[in-house]
């Protein structure tokens, strides 16, 4: 028992020193809310988890950066979602007749089987190929898994983190904007920004805080000493770490009123 327990902190120890060298290119929010609005309703509607949520919209707004002329957006959307839910999420692939269907009465269009699988091959040439094997789903998976488990919190916070998680893609141009204004005071101060924004571990631990704090665990776990950890952890200035907590926390508690 203990020698799996070994090789599972082992492997969570790999994945996480992956996460703190590799920096991700920085790149701000293309889809309004009112599109990522549809795309979760997409994605309830298919019975999709939280990973083909978020994966979908990766892929979508990378396709939108590298696309140079006109496409249909709500099919491209609806395919999104389906190649998706081939690589990632726990549920069963999603068969082509059904995004035909609702396509249908999405847009009292008539699709056909041809048009959704032209549209796959067309993402998948516009990305090279290149599909997010992994998200932020995943990433906050690890922080839980190797830094919280001693403190009993991984059944109780997890939900409340897919649901932030969620919310964030969500409303993602809100707080990424106020975000912004806060970094772009000056170059030196926007480059910061572009760190943050590039580092795998940023937003996982700033959801891990946030959970912490809407939570009763703030009444009985010392946060601060957590946010230091997590500040060793990601080689991250604390400050910075609280300054998008605070966004977020303000952004869920607005949004459950």
């Amino acid at each position: 028992m203990s020698s799996n327990t070994d090789n599972d902190v082992e492997l969570l120890q790999v994945w996480l020193e992956d996460m703190t060298k590799n920096l991700q290119q920085y790149k701000e929010p293309i889809l309004d809310e009112e599109v990522v609005k549809v795309l979760k309703i997409a994605c309830d509607t298919f019975k999709q988890d939280v990973h083909v949520f978020v994966s979908s919209i990766e892929i979508l707004e990378e396709y939108i950066r590298r696309k140079d002329k006109n496409y249909d957006e709500i099919l491209i959307l609806a395919t999104s979602i389906f190649i998706s839910s081939k690589f990632t999420g726990e549920q069963i692939d999603l068969k082509a007749k059904y995004i035909v269907k609702f396509l249908h009465r999405l847009t009292n269009v008539e699709y056909n089987f041809r048009e959704v699988v032209a549209a796959e091959v067309d993402i998948l040439r516009i990305l090279d190929g290149s599909l997010p094997m992994s998200t932020i789903v995943d990433d906050i998976n690890t922080i839980i898994e190797l830094h919280v488990r001693e403190i009993r919190l991984k059944a109780n916070i997890r939900p409340l983190s897919l649901e932030i998680v969620q919310l964030l893609y969500i409303c993602r141009k809100t707080w990424f904007h106020e975000l912004k204004n806060i970094y772009s005071q000056n170059e030196e101060s926007f480059l910061v920004l572009k760190f943050l924004i590039g580092c795998r571990l940023y937003l996982p631990v700033v959801i891990l805080i946030t959970c912490l704090h809407l939570t009763n665990y703030k009444y009985i776990l010392d946060i601060g000493s957590i946010i230091n950890d997590m500040t060793n952890l990601t080689k991250i200035h604390h400050d910075h770490l609280r300054v998008c907590a605070g966004i977020m926390i303000n952004l869920v508690k607005s949004n459950s009123n």
